[in-house]
């Protein structure tokens, strides 16, 4: 073999190689580009998914809200109606205006909230009270937070635990802040048999979908940004070991 074949030789192994890299480099690109459309349609998916849900859950706390008006109402009571039609009124300003918001601040959500359970506290004549404790830590003002995300919760322990109780009824929210991370628990001090079914509108509200939804939100939420928030619920006993309550665990990562 003469000097030019060895060199042949070498300029086509050098081209086969040259060729063989680009070609695995094209395929790696081509691979991650798919992979990144791929991302890019799931998380689009999931933001469709997201405004959907927050669509749902909307509509859902406007029908409660209407139907306990229309309570007041049929009782003759229009001097309460009125008075809840206002706190309604501004209630459903705050709820459109935020609705628009994959997020809004924490000390925005805890006022819509605040409002809700004021609501329902003249719904229910003042038959309970209510606290809401904040860590001091919190930023409220800059932490964000998806918009309602604890409101059924709150719904469900006013409706199905505090509602119809002979006793005065206590409603408890407590928000801790950790690193970017926010942590809700709600306590009521209901008893297990409060619930009325003596009418067609409380028959409603206990088919309530806001514990569904939020669950979807939640899963939704987690895939988007790749997290574990999570709720979980719980009974309270007291020290005979009796039911005492409920404890709802909302944990929100970001």
């Amino acid at each position: 073999m003469d000097k030019s074949d060895i060199i042949l030789l070498s300029f086509l192994a050098f081209v086969v190689a040259f060729v063989f890299m680009v070609f695995v480099w094209y395929r790696q690109k081509r691979e991650n580009d798919f992979k990144m459309r791929e991302a890019f349609m799931a998380r689009e998916v999931a933001e469709v998914e997201m405004m959907a849900l927050r669509a749902q859950i909307n509509p859902h706390f406007i029908f409660n809200s209407l139907n306990s008006i229309y309570g007041f109402v049929q009782s003759n009571n229009k001097d309460v109606a009125a008075k809840y039609l206002v706190k309604f009124s501004s209630l459903i300003r705050m709820i459109l205006e935020n609705s628009v918001h994959k997020e809004i601040t924490l000390a925005e959500d805890l006022k819509v909230m605040e409002l809700y359970i004021k609501m329902e506290q003249l719904r229910m004549q003042h038959g309970f009270d209510y606290k809401i404790t904040v860590s001091e830590n919190a930023d409220t003002e800059n932490m964000m937070v998806p918009p309602m995300i604890i409101q059924p919760f709150i719904e469900n322990s006013i409706w199905h635990g505090l509602n119809n109780q002979t006793e005065k009824g206590l409603l408890q929210l407590l928000v801790n802040v950790q690193g970017n991370n926010v942590y809700y628990i709600i306590e009521d001090n209901g008893s297990a048999n409060s619930v009325a079914e003596k009418n067609e509108v409380e028959a409603v509200k206990k088919k309530s979908m806001g514990v569904s939804i939020t669950q979807q939100r939640l899963d939704v939420l987690n895939k988007l940004k790749g997290k574990k928030s999570y709720f979980k619920i719980s009974d309270i006993c007291n020290a005979q070991n009796e039911y005492a309550g409920k404890r709802v665990e909302v944990v929100i990562e970001n």
